[in-house]
């Protein structure tokens, strides 16, 4: 018999459907509201005054709704850390695919998708 579905997994699935809606130009991981992290505080948390100051509340909010860890959390939403690159950016459907990736093994998994984040 499968297991009942908890508040994390849903709560990755739901976030996984939204981002697989955007377009590419709502997307970039690169600005804080455009992140992952910045669409869940929007879209799922109500929190709409997102800056680049206030990045680690923004990221915390974003790992308590998704119920992830520290080494999870900067895994998923600061992939190209400590290197980041401004030129690449993961599409929105990577990004949706990392994170059904997430709810059904608890893994953050880039190397899933076609390109990536640079290290």
């Amino acid at each position: 018999m499968l297991k009942p579905v908890d508040v994390s997994t849903k709560n990755r699935l739901r976030v996984a459907e939204y981002l697989n809606t955007l377009d590419s130009r709502d997307f970039h991981m690169h600005y804080c509201t455009h992140c992952i992290a910045g669409h869940i505080n929007q879209k799922f948390l109500g929190r709409m005054n997102l800056t680049s100051e206030n990045w680690q509340e923004t990221k915390a909010a974003a790992a308590r709704f998704l119920d992830l860890n520290e080494r999870d959390s900067d895994a998923l939403f600061e992939p190209g850390r400590p290197v980041h690159s401004k030129f690449y950016s993961p599409e929105p459907g990577d990004a949706a695919k990392v994170m059904r990736h997430l709810a059904a093994t608890d893994e953050v998994d880039w190397t899933l998708t076609a390109r990536p984040p640079l290290r």
